[in-house]
């Protein structure tokens, strides 16, 4: 058998009940970008459901999901699909919301499967890059003669989520395919773990063969279907924008979700810092309990404003707003009072702070013309 790319991070599934057991750490990192919740809102607002209402105390709300610099962690999505799940009692809820999703969707993933050469390049450039495209599940893939096969694994043991989980996460993929390679891709069969549902809606959409009760969940293709050529691939401009969409993806480590929900909130109104009591009500906390976790974090309520206002002023000078204009927009009394606040964060006067970073970048494309790295080890 001819691994093709086994599944990157994985881990033994740990229990995550309805009951509201106590999900493990590692699920409570903001890592995931809510591609899936994305579509799973757009279809619950059709069918009439308060989207607003479904997310209160979730840490999230449908306004920051649509947004393309959010994260949420999987706790958070394992959440919203419950609550989901429960409003509308559709067992093939996964499925409708997986069939919405598109190539664009997956964001800067999407568009750099439509810079490799074929199928089968794409496919690895897809299970590589997984925790880019939004993943819930952990995925791995195999050839076999003449069979390749997708497999989606749990990463928690939630067996109330994982139809949901697997139905969108296949009828995502194929709805991709279908659109690199241009063609109606039909898959030789679908493998399923969950009991067997309406076979009609899976036949018509999958069109091909379906296993319920299976071993594993499984979506199979033919390998010939690897040799296919992805019709937008041009040689030229491929290796640019592979180059591009790496350093576009995010890099830095990821927070917990309590730090990124807080972080949205006080982002939401730049030179202003809400009242932590609203904002510890928004995640369904007493402000007491909010500002004891983000002790426990190593953090607190005003150093995260102080952190988001000093990111957004680096930011802003950076792109040559000018300080008067930056002092008014992050609420400082004035330039002098955003000067002292600068000196503070970083030991330099914004003046020669963007001489540094001018220097910087001077130096490091000296660097790159000598055949030099960029940035030294």
């Amino acid at each position: 058998m001819d691994n093709l790319r086994m599944k990157s991070g994985s881990r033994p599934a740990k229990l995550l009940h309805s009951d509201g057991a106590e999900a493990p750490d590692w699920s409570q990192r903001a890592t995931i970008t809510p591609l899936a919740l994305r579509a799973l809102l757009a279809v619950l607002l059709e069918r009439g459901v308060d989207v607003e209402r479904l997310c209160l105390g979730s840490g999230v709300t449908p306004h920051q999901i649509s947004q393309p610099t959010t994260l949420v962690s999987l706790r958070q999505c394992c959440s919203l699909i419950r609550r989901s799940l429960a409003v509308t009692r559709d067992p093939q809820l996964g499925l409708e919301v997986g069939k919405r999703e598109s190539l664009t969707a997956w964001g800067l993933v999407g568009f750099g499967m439509m810079a490799c050469p074929t199928a089968e390049s794409a496919l690895h450039y897809a299970l590589a890059q997984q925790a880019n495209a939004g993943a819930m599940l952990d995925f791995e893939s195999a050839t076999s003669g003449r069979e390749t096969w997708v497999r989606a694994n749990m990463r928690l043991a939630a067996p109330d989520l994982e139809p949901f989980m697997v139905d969108e996460a296949f009828a995502s993929q194929l709805v991709v395919a279908r659109q690199l390679l241009q063609a109606r891709v039909r898959p030789v069969r679908v493998e399923l773990r969950h009991s067997r549902r309406q076979r009609g809606a899976y036949l018509e959409f999958f069109d091909c063969s379906m296993h319920f009760e299976a071993d594993f969940n499984r979506i199979v293709y033919p390998s010939q279907l690897l040799a296919q050529p992805i019709a937008e691939y041009h040689f030229d401009v491929a290796s640019h924008i592979h180059a591009q969409i790496e350093n576009a993806l995010p890099k830095a480590e990821p927070r917990d979700e309590l730090i990124e929900s807080v972080r949205r909130d006080l982002s939401a109104t730049p030179g202003e810092v809400p009242n932590m009591g609203e904002v510890a009500s928004g995640l369904n906390l007493s402000e007491r309990t909010l500002r004891r976790s983000l002790a426990a974090h190593g953090t607190s309520y005003s150093r995260l404003a102080d952190d988001l206002r000093r990111e957004a002023v680096l930011t802003a000078l950076y792109s040559g707003q000018s300080l008067s204009a930056i002092a008014t927009h992050q609420g400082f009394a004035d330039w002098r009072a955003l000067k002292r606040a600068f000196k503070r964060w970083t030991g330099q006067t914004p003046r020669r702070w963007l001489l540094t970073q001018a220097n910087g970048r001077e130096s490091d494309a000296v660097k790159a013309t000598e055949g030099r790295p960029a940035i030294e080890p």
